[in-house]
């Protein structure tokens, strides 16, 4: 992967800092959220909170979109992993023979199957204990090894483009020198409520991710609202046919901020699934997909009817400095 450029767009605010800057907030002109501006600093101050936190998730060491730097689609024959630059998964490093371990096939009840194996170099478990392993069964999302300096880690039930293995490498210069995320000023107008228009039954459609792939999702219904004085609606969406209580809408959209100041593929909403009456729908807390930090991943984008033919300047902005793909 490229050198990643230092990120200057935004400077690590310290907790204690970001409770003294409530007392210096203006509050911003209010629409529909309808709310006097005292009334709104407990509000804001827990939006800082989150944008703090969502800095340190990004500096996580376990897990942090900015630290991948390979994506391998695992298919039937084997995946050759080493230092040689023929290998199908190329990692480097004085750590990493030419021909370090290979994942191949085998088959477990009927069922296609992957398992790692070593050949030339050793494979550790990811965890406090390491263990040398010879071989193991990649068994559940989430599976993780080592292989020098290397997080491998198996994904198969959560990826829509199919079995794979992701590569972290927390020393990259993406993830090393990030300095934070940007945002735009917290605006409490920018939290509405919305009425649900369910479906009878979830309907099922293609959405498009940005790589061009192309997997089912269901359309729940819609959400009705007004936002900066306009009439609006957004499709709920998920990625099951039956949610449980446990699920989440995807709110995914774009506006006229997409490919200027934030993100060009749009942004999400993660509200809690509510079956039906009301939800909050709130454009401070909006996210980006990980393809906003790291061009491996494949994200779903809006579905047609989702764009907001105005800007929505609030919530997070695009990421400058992603690893191309």
């Amino acid at each position: 992967m490229s050198p990643i450029m230092r990120n200057r767009t935004r400077k690590r605010v310290p907790l204690a800092s970001v409770l003294l800057m409530v007392v210096f907030v203006t509050a911003p002109t209010l629409g529909t959220a309808g709310k006097l501006p005292d009334e709104n600093a407990g509000y804001v101050v827990q939006i800082l909170m989150e944008r703090q936190a969502a800095d340190q998730k990004m500096r996580d060491r376990h897990y942090s979109p900015l630290a991948m730097t390979h994506l391998v689609l695992l298919k039937s024959e084997p995946l050759s992993i080493g230092s040689d630059p023929e290998a199908g998964l190329v990692l480097p490093g004085p750590a990493v023979a030419a021909h370090h371990a290979e994942v191949v096939t085998v088959q477990v009840d009927g069922h296609e199957r992957y398992k790692i194996r070593s050949l030339d170099g050793p494979i550790h478990t990811d965890t406090e204990d390491a263990a040398e392993v010879t071989e193991m069964l990649l068994e559940k999302d989430g599976h993780r090894l080592r292989i020098g300096r290397d997080n491998i880690v198996y994904y198969r039930e959560s990826s829509a483009l199919g079995p794979m293995i992701r590569v972290l490498n927390f020393e990259s210069p993406a993830y090393t020198l990030f300095e934070g995320l940007a945002y735009f000023p917290v605006d409490p107008s920018y939290r509405v409520e919305a009425t649900i228009d369910a479906y009878d039954e979830p309907k099922e459609i293609q959405i498009v991710d940005t790589m061009g792939f192309v997997s089912s999702a269901w359309i729940y219904g819609t959400a009705a609202f007004t936002l900066a004085g306009k009439p609006s609606q957004l499709k709920l969406v998920l990625f099951t046919p039956e949610p449980t209580e446990d699920s989440v809408f995807y709110v995914i959209f774009g506006d006229k901020t997409n490919g200027r100041e934030t993100y060009g593929a749009g942004r999400y909403l993660l509200p809690d699934f509510v079956p039906s009456g009301s939800i909050t729908l709130d454009f401070n807390r909006s996210v980006n997909p990980s393809c906003a930090y790291n061009g491996g991943f494949a994200c779903p984008m809006p579905p047609p009817g989702n764009r907001f033919p105005f800007p929505v300047p609030a919530g997070i902005k695009d990421y400058a400095h992603r690893p191309p793909r």
